[in-house]
C-alpha cells in the first residue's frame, strides 16, 4: 500500500493498524515532503507500535514514486492535489491487477483534482465513485480479469 501525503501520520496509523489486523505482512509506504511533519509522523507511528509495518519516506512525492518498485494494491492520494494525476501516471505500471485508488478532498477542492479524476475515469477496467464523506473521497477499483 502507498500513501501520498503523510502529514502527522494519523491516516498512516489507521491504515497501518488495519493492515496489521487483516494480514500483518502488508506494508504501508507513506511519503511526506515536510521534514517537520516527517519527524512528527515517525514519532506518532512509533508510539502506535507500527514502525514495523509503516515506512515514512521524506521527499517530493512525484520524485519518490519514480523510485518505488511496487506493485501496489492500494494508493491513497492525500497530498498536493495538482500533482496527483502525474503521480498516477508514474504509478500505473506499478499497480497490482486488483487495485484500489483513493483520493481525498475531491469535493472540497474539485478543480484541483479534476485532471486526476478525468485520468482515472478513462483508465480501462476501472470503476469509480465519489463518496460524499468528509471533504469527499474518490474511490476507483480495478479487478483483475484473469
Amino acid at each position: 500500500m502507498l500513501e501520498i501525503g503523510t502529514s502527522n501520520g494519523f491516516s498512516a496509523i489507521v491504515i497501518g493498524a488495519t493492515l496489521e489486523a487483516i494480514d500483518g505482512a502488508i506494508p504501508l509506504t507513506t511519503i511526506e515532503r515536510d521534514p517537520l511533519k516527517v519527524s512528527a509522523a515517525r514519532t506518532n507511528i512509533a508510539h502506535a507500535n507500527l514502525g514495523f509495518i509503516v515506512q515514512v519516506i521524506q521527499g517530493a512525492a512525484t520524485e519518490v514514486v519514480h523510485e518505488l518498485a511496487g506493485p501496489f494494491d492500494c494508493v491513497f492520494f492525500d497530498a498536493n492535489r495538482l500533482s496527483a494525476r502525474e503521480q498516477l501516471q508514474i504509478l500505473l505500471a506499478k499497480l497490482a491487477p486488483d487495485v484500489l485508488l483513493l483520493a481525498d478532498n475531491v469535493l472540497s477542492h474539485p478543480h484541483e483534482l479534476a485532471d486526476y479524476i478525468a485520468e482515472v475515469e478513462q483508465l480501462p477496467g476501472f470503476v469509480s465513485v465519489t463518496v460524499p464523506v468528509g471533504k469527499g473521497l474518490h474511490v476507483a477499483y480495478r479487478k483483475n480479469a484473469g
